[in-house]
């Protein structure tokens, strides 16, 4: 992979963007190769996907209509 931003490492091991207040010591460079298990290993190749989002019905257009209408 290649990065395309800077990552750092924080204090207890994280990789983390620039910006990050945490950050400490730059590990790859924006162009960097980034090792595949690595990459793997913090989520940078499989990111968590986001939930599915559930909009909230109010309680009256939850309900079924009845069978004789």
């Amino acid at each position: 992979m290649i990065a395309d931003r800077h990552y750092w490492r924080t204090a207890d091991g994280r990789f983390v963007p620039t910006g990050d207040l945490d950050a400490e010591t730059l590990v790859y460079a924006k162009g960097d190769e980034i090792p595949a298990d690595v990459a793997r290993k913090v989520g940078l190749l499989d990111p968590p996907k986001p939930a599915a989002k559930q909009a909230d019905r109010p309680a009256d257009k939850s309900r079924t209509r009845p069978a004789d209408k």
